[in-house]
């Protein structure tokens, strides 16, 4: 399984958005913030814990579904993408 590879910022939230709702996130630092959108389950916001942030982490979502999704994060201060639909 190849990780999804995506940028977060400081400043900014990024939010991925999955087919069933999110049961677990996995945080591979300390370099990452993330939880779920308010009133939208299957949503999951995530953002750089610090500004900057050198190299890459991961982090994981697995969803009701039983679906297993693996990213890696890089920092960007102007992140190409904010919003990202998983497909099914």
């Amino acid at each position: 399984m190849e990780p999804c590879r995506v940028e977060v910022a400081f400043s900014k939230t990024l939010h991925i958005l999955f087919p069933s709702e999110a049961v677990y996130v996995d945080l591979g630092s300390l370099d990452l913030i993330a939880d779920k959108a308010d009133g939208a389950r299957n949503v999951v916001r995530v953002k750089a814990a610090k500004q900057g942030f050198e190299g890459e982490t991961n982090f994981s979502v697995i969803t009701a579904d039983g679906c297993f999704y693996s990213f890696t994060a890089v920092y960007s201060e102007n992140p190409s993408r904010l919003n990202i639909e998983m497909e099914d």
